[in-house]
């Protein structure tokens, strides 16, 4: 039997409903998409394009299309201790050009080597680039990228070739997406509270100290032991395990055709907490970078700061706030203003210890004693840790 309903005519109202409906929705999606342009503007400004970079959560959208953006000549990759160690600004300053901070938290060795493909193919202007060796090793059963990765706002597909659609996928990533709703709403919250007089330092997590009175090592670095390092050494010269090293391979293939300044370093950790790059890691590294260097056309550069220093010991000097450390364990903009003065040799900040220039970091590429510096050094960390 046929529903009598099948030939009823649709009520006189409801294409007007319809119409009302869609231009209710028109008009919302209208202005989300001037709000956030709006926010967008506010975001390539100087006086906040650094804090943007320096909070947390939307990087992995918002990153590329800032750089691109703002055709910065010296830009850092990596993960949160990238992030958290390089204030863009206080980085432009000390090399008197524009600087950018590209890390995002959690950064994975295949998408942070996206990145620097993406911002290469469209900045010129790039002529140094900052690598951290710890955010470019793949490790057992890593993940591949963090949430909110989208290959489609990259300038470069995965096959390498040019991406034809990024334009329109940034469009609608900087109107209408999840993402610019969240970082527009974060980030005006961080210009109410500037404007009612807080600094960058207030606003930014990533200047905030850890309290070594009150604080707890959550996650104790596994001390290391001198068979360790005896193994590591004996295996140096043997053929490396390409699986670890796979991303800063691709990373120094995308380097190596500009005629640009690369710096590569293993960021500093406390050595109370967790650490990244083991000393076989670390002698592995310098054999892969000293066997690109020859052919690569960028200068590379290599440096080691996480050893037992003035920096990864404070906890054992300072019994209050932290000049180097975030509660989380990062290290704070004032290491990466010491990171920056050893890798491109301007002046140390005012203040800094008389010592530490002496002992922070060494270039170890070019460095005929290079192998004896890292052994060194990790044995100090066998003692430094309680290993054996």
């Amino acid at each position: 039997m046929a529903d009598p309903r099948a030939d009823m005519p649709s009520p006189a109202w409801a294409p007007r409903f319809l119409k009302i409906a869609a231009a209710i929705v028109a008009g919302a999606a209208l202005l989300v998409a001037a709000i956030n342009l709006v926010a967008f503007h506010f975001i390539t400004q100087p006086a906040y394009a650094t804090i943007a970079q320096l909070l947390d959560g939307y990087g992995r959208t918002y990153k590329p299309i800032l750089h691109d953006t703002l055709q910065p000549k010296v830009v850092a990759f990596g993960a949160s201790w990238v992030r958290d160690s390089f204030d863009a600004e206080v980085l432009s300053a000390q090399l008197g050009k524009p600087a950018f901070n590209h890390a995002v938290s959690g950064g994975q060795p295949y998408e942070n080597r996206r990145f620097l493909e993406s911002a290469l193919a469209a900045n010129p202007n790039i002529d140094t680039v900052i690598l951290n060796v710890d955010s470019f090793l793949l490790r057992p059963h890593g993940i591949r990228f963090g949430y909110g990765f989208d290959e489609s706002l990259l300038n470069v597909a995965p096959d390498g070739t040019p991406n034809r659609t990024v334009a329109l996928s940034r469009a609608y990533a900087v109107t209408l997406s999840g993402a610019a709703i969240g970082a527009n709403i974060d980030l005006l919250r961080t210009i109410v509270r500037l404007g009612s007089g807080e600094t960058k330092e207030d606003v930014a997590p990533s200047y905030e100290r850890r309290n070594f009175a009150t604080a707890r090592i959550r996650h104790p670095r596994e001390p290391a032991t001198t068979a360790m390092i005896d193994e590591a050494v004996a295996a140096f010269g043997a053929p490396v395990d390409e699986r670890p090293f796979a991303e800063l391979e691709r990373a120094l293939d995308a380097v190596c055709s500009r005629d640009i300044t690369v710096a590569l370093f293993f960021v500093p950790h406390l050595m109370s907490s967790e650490g990244s790059a083991t000393i076989r890691e670390k002698l592995a590294a310098l054999a892969v970078l000293r066997a690109r260097a020859p052919a690569c056309r960028a200068k590379l550069s290599l440096y080691d700061f996480d050893y037992p220093n003035a920096v990864t010991l404070e906890d054992r000097t300072n019994p209050g706030l932290s000049l180097y450390w975030r509660p989380d364990g990062h290290p704070r903009p004032t290491v990466g203003q010491l990171m920056a003065a050893r890798m491109f040799g301007t002046p140390f900040p005012a203040g800094t210890a008389p010592e530490l220039p002496a002992e922070w970091g060494v270039e170890l590429l070019r460095n005929p004693a290079a192998v004896d510096w890292l052994v060194q050094r990790a044995r100090w960390q066998v003692q430094a840790t309680g290993g054996t």
